[in-house]
């Protein structure tokens, strides 16, 4: 994916299998009509850059959603929920 309505694609930061980078299009214009909603609707940014990384092992993902490293899990694995509601640990 290049271009997705208000964020590009980053190529020069592109990582296969470990880092996928968007940046704000500055060109998009959010339509005028409609809910917004998921899939539907105006979509509105509220970010100026977007990275979505792969880290492998859940282990390591929860940990460095713990450590403040990364913001969110997409899928986190149902074993691990508890230690993700408990929120990141102090440094």
């Amino acid at each position: 994916m290049v271009v997705s309505a208000p964020y590009g694609f980053v190529g020069s930061e592109f990582v296969p299998g470990e880092r996928a980078t968007y940046e704000r299009f500055v060109g998009y214009v959010p339509r005028p009509e409609g809910k917004q909603s998921f899939t539907a609707g105006p979509k509105v940014t509220h970010f100026d850059r977007v990275e979505w990384l792969t880290l492998g092992e859940p282990s390591t993902a929860v940990a460095a959603l713990q450590r403040g490293e990364i913001d969110c899990l997409e899928s986190p694995i149902a074993d691990y929920v508890p230690a993700c509601a408990r929120g990141r640990r102090d440094r």
